[in-house]
């Protein structure tokens, strides 16, 4: 497996166990936006169907236009999207408002993207309490790779006003062993969090089954 941070030059719960079926997502779509059965196609067919959801979350505009929605067509696209976010997030912290170890952290992403079959590169922001202020997709990606955009990330934190974070990714092969990439990357979250006075708590591997600390199971990272 292979995630790797985008230099700066450059959640459902089980979505997939409760994906509608193909045919009432075209519909719903189509509901949203008003565009034509042949855009959705090009939409499913560029995402893929088993991750259409998970790549809306961070897609844009133009990509939307590119792929035949029109302006305003996918800025209610996104702005559905968005909205399904953040009431998946308000469900998530009801459950869990409070993230003190990485079991914590487990408990609101293994239900997020443990059972996704691609990777998805998750923060979730805390205030000086360890109060979640928010659960925050900031990357998709495939089976074996997934990019991350430090200026996302940052963004994010600033927005909420954080003051420490978690950051976790889920691993489709559901192997819990972080690879050499998901250090590399640690390191530099790292580096970028301490720019702005944030602190990052852990790095946390997730499957279906269970999950892994990178700060209890990697040395030299955090000392």
């Amino acid at each position: 497996m292979e995630i790797s941070m985008i230099t700066v030059s450059d959640s459902a719960l089980r979505v997939y166990a409760c994906q509608p079926s193909i045919q009432h997502f075209v519909k719903r779509i189509k509901q949203i936006t008003g565009a034509r059965n042949a855009v959705i196609q090009n939409l499913i067919q560029a995402f893929g169907e088993g991750a259409v959801l998970e790549r809306l979350r961070t897609t844009d505009v133009f990509s939307l236009q590119q792929l035949g929605f029109t302006e305003k067509q996918a800025q209610r696209l996104i702005a559905a999207v968005d909205l399904g976010q953040r009431v998946t997030n308000a469900y998530s912290l009801r459950r869990q408002d409070k993230v003190q170890l990485a079991d914590d952290a487990a408990t609101i992403l293994r239900p997020l993207i443990g059972f996704a079959p691609v990777e998805h590169f998750v923060l979730v922001s805390l205030n000086i309490k360890h109060e979640v202020l928010g659960v925050d997709t900031i990357a998709v990606g495939s089976m074996k790779e997934c990019l991350i955009d430090p200026r996302v990330l940052l963004r994010t934190l600033i927005g909420y006003g954080a003051t420490a974070c978690f950051v976790g990714h889920n691993h489709p092969s559901g192997s819990l062993e972080a690879s050499p990439e998901d250090i590399a990357l640690t390191r530099s979250l790292m580096k970028v969090t301490e720019l702005v006075d944030i602190a990052l708590l852990d790095h946390i591997i997730v499957t279906q089954e269970s999950f892994t600390s990178l700060r209890e199971s990697t040395q030299g990272i955090w000392t």
